[in-house]
This record gives structure tokens, sequence and C-alpha cells, in this order.
């Protein structure tokens, strides 16, 4: 885009009229509070973690849009519980994960149908337990993985050790 008086090439400000780059830059030099810094490296960690950041399907916190949708906040949330209970030794068998897994699919896929749209608190709500299944089937996958390994290894030192005998 051309700039104003022939000034040469100007880049497109940003939404709300911010300049590009400036939220790296650490000083106020750019008129930006460090809640505008801290808001624009928060949103850019949500778009990398995946998240679509709609602001239709986003909270909204002192007017600043929450870095991930609502769903991926939810499960975000049940992660971090999962995370806590596994440390303190809570298992949940298989048959409890894949309901819980299972409840966020029913829910996008219900939307996705378009035969009922979902809300913003639904959406957070059946994302919880979907972050809670999720870890417990990443830490029964990882423990299968290890469990299976360790089988690996031990039979693999097993037959060494016969083999010098």
């Amino acid at each position: 885009m051309e700039g104003v008086n022939g000034e040469g090439p100007k880049r497109k400000p940003r939404a709300g009229g911010r300049k590009p780059g400036c939220a790296g830059c650490g000083t106020d030099r750019c008129g930006m509070s460090k809640a505008d810094r801290m808001w624009i490296r928060a949103m850019e960690f949500g778009a990398r973690m995946g998240c679509h950041q709609m602001a239709s399907r986003s909270f909204f916190i002192r007017g600043y849009q929450f870095p991930v949708c609502a769903r991926c906040a939810g499960v975000l949330i049940g992660q971090i519980v999962a995370t806590i209970q596994l440390c303190v030794g809570v298992r949940l068998p298989m048959k409890l994960i894949t309901p819980m897994i299972g409840i966020m699919g029913v829910d996008w896929g219900l939307q996705y149908l378009k035969i009922k749209e979902s809300t913003n608190v639904r959406r957070l709500l059946t994302g919880i337990p979907c972050g809670i299944g999720l870890t417990f089937l990443y830490a029964f996958l990882l423990r299968g993985i290890i469990h299976g390994l360790g089988k690996a290894f031990a039979s693999l030192l097993d037959g060494f050790g016969r083999s010098r005998g």
C-alpha cells in the first residue's frame, strides 16, 4: 500500500491501529500500554497452540479477548486439573476416559451439522472433561509405551546374558 505524499510503501496497521512489531519492543516508544503488549503476546501464544481465536467464540476480560477460544480454554483447564490429579495418584478407567473426550465431540458435531448452535459456556463446559480425558489418555498411552519398552529392554538384556553363558 502506497504511503501519503509518495513516501513509499507503508504496512497496513494491525487491529486497533497498532504498529507492526511493537508487541515485542519492550518500551513505551510505540505508545502501547504494558497490558496491550502482554495481550498481544498471549494472543500470539494462543495462535501457536492452534486455536482459531474467533472473537465470537471467545471470552473477554476487561475488554481483552481471551487468548484461546472457549473450547480450548476448557480443554486447557481440564488438562491442568488432570495433571494435578495424576500427580496425586488419581487414575481413571478407559471406560470413563472415552465419554469424557466424546462429550466435546458431540457438542462440536451438533454445531457442525447445524442441529444446535453451541454457546461459549457449553464449549467451555464440554472442553473441561475432554481436557481431563485427553490427559489421562496420554498418560495411559505413555505408561503403555514405557512398559512395552521396559519389557523389550529386559528381554534384550535377558537374551544378551544367555548368549554369553
